[in-house]
């Protein structure tokens, strides 16, 4: 009896270790059970929340010269702005004036035939309303303004259009006159084209060029400032804001050097 008693307990100490161990060790079929029932809860929702940048602030463009601030956060430059704002036409105090020099690429040196310090060929040409003309007989008393241009550049008639009142209306009363000669555009257009651009100085037409050809092989527009002597004193070979400045700085400086002519301060 004892044996057998002990025999039972062995067996019952065996069976409660293997139901032990059993419940530490899970089956495959039970992994797969629990895999399954895993899959099919549902999943948390995730949200992306974008959020719009503002917009940038639009360039600033000062009236008075022309100057775009634009967004320190952004580098981009509205053109359209730049181009529509007037140009600079700042003028240096008397005291600091100066004569601009004319400096000019290697390049655009040998397009010239004639450079500062030369002096125009007399050109006869017809004016708008075909009378001959001569270049010497519509020089100002002191200085003149000569605008080689042409409706194929808009930058020479916007040149023109600014001469009238940059240098025609300033200093007219102080022996400065300007000369406008077209090249390579007909009469007509010519006319056309001055009238658009409300340019009431002298116009004169090189519909072939061939005065032009005594000047310069190429690039227009040319501006030439010449002096009481028939001497140019400067030049430059576009039309840019510099272009605008300097020439407007060289007729006060040509000026100043001859008080006498002043009737006022220009």
């Amino acid at each position: 009896m004892r044996v057998r008693a002990f025999s039972c307990r062995g067996a019952t100490l065996v069976a409660l270790a293997l139901t032990a161990w059993g419940c530490n060790q899970s089956s495959p079929s039970a992994d797969k059970s629990t895999a399954q029932a895993d899959s099919s809860k549902p999943k948390p929702l995730r949200y992306e929340v974008k959020v719009k940048a503002p917009a940038e602030t639009p360039p600033r463009v000062l009236a008075t010269h022309g100057i775009v601030a634009t967004n320190p956060a952004s580098d981009a430059t509205d053109v359209a702005s730049v181009a529509q704002a007037p140009q600079p036409f700042d003028d240096p105090q008397a005291a600091e004036l100066t004569m601009p020099q004319v400096v000019l690429s290697q390049a655009h040196a040998q397009t010239c035939l004639v450079g500062v310090g030369g002096t125009l060929p007399e050109l006869q040409l017809a004016d708008l309303q075909g009378t001959p003309r001569t270049l010497g007989g519509l020089m100002g008393s002191k200085l003149t303004v000569v605008l080689f241009w042409n409706g194929a550049q808009p930058n020479a008639v916007q040149e023109l259009t600014d001469l009238g009142p940059d240098v025609a209306e300033r200093f007219s009363g102080h022996g400065v006159a300007v000369v406008g000669i077209n090249v390579g555009d007909d009469p007509q257009l010519t006319g056309e084209l001055a009238k658009t651009a409300n340019a009431h100085f002298p116009i004169l037409s090189d519909p072939r060029g061939a005065a032009f050809g005594q000047i310069a092989t190429k690039r227009i527009p040319r501006t030439y400032l010449i002096d009481a002597a028939g001497k140019i004193a400067w030049l430059d070979i576009e039309y840019s804001r510099t272009t605008r400045r300097e020439l407007t700085q060289a007729i006060r400086f040509q000026l100043r050097q001859n008080p006498s002519i002043r009737q006022q301060s220009p």
